[in-house]
């Protein structure tokens, strides 16, 4: 995917990411090295390889969230995948293992394009979930049916009980996850 994709494909759920959070109470603070550096979310590996910055730079959280009153702070990284087949878990489980090496305490709020419920799938929950610390990079890469996982991964409200399960104005994110499937090539 070019870095431009990458680079629409993230912010959009960054975005989507924010209002989520921001709907249940939340305060955010944009954490990531693009927020640092804006210009770095062009550069693809090789070129940002160049700059010489130290690499856990890049992996930094895109978020810290915390409660109004900060008796709780989140580091959280957003993920957006088209799909959780075997082999997008599989490159997702890489892709964290790098960051959990230097930011062993990060929440992934995972968003996906097409729902592992399928056709029953109707609301915001159905497409974004939770991947918290305690779940293993092995278990993310395990094979399992794409559904059987995502069934076993915690949803927003269960961490971040400020969140609704049932927010119809959060339900109103699911085409743009949708439609985010169709830029480059899905991942």
């Amino acid at each position: 995917m070019f870095p431009l994709e990458r680079s629409i494909k993230g912010r959009t759920a960054e975005a989507i990411a924010t209002i989520i959070f921001e709907r249940g109470g939340y305060r955010l603070a944009r954490f990531g090295i693009e927020e640092l550096f804006r210009e770095v979310k062009l550069l693809g590996d090789a070129e940002y390889q160049l700059l010489n910055l130290d690499p856990r730079l890049r992996s930094l959280p895109d978020f810290l969230v915390s409660t109004q009153n900060l008796d709780a702070a989140f580091q959280v990284e957003v993920k957006f995948r088209s799909n959780l087949y075997q082999e997008v878990r599989e490159e997702l489980a890489a892709t964290m293992q790098g960051q959990r090496d230097n930011w062993p305490n990060t929440h992934v709020l995972l968003l996906v394009g097409y729902s592992p419920n399928g056709s029953n799938a109707k609301f915001f929950q159905d497409y974004v979930r939770i991947v918290p610390p305690s779940v293993s990079i092995e278990f993310i890469a395990e094979k399992q049916w794409h559904n059987q996982f995502w069934s076993q991964l915690p949803q927003v409200a269960d961490v971040f009980p400020l969140i609704k399960k049932s927010d119809f104005d959060l339900d109103s994110v699911v085409p743009f996850l949708q439609e985010l499937t169709k830029l480059g090539n899905g991942s």
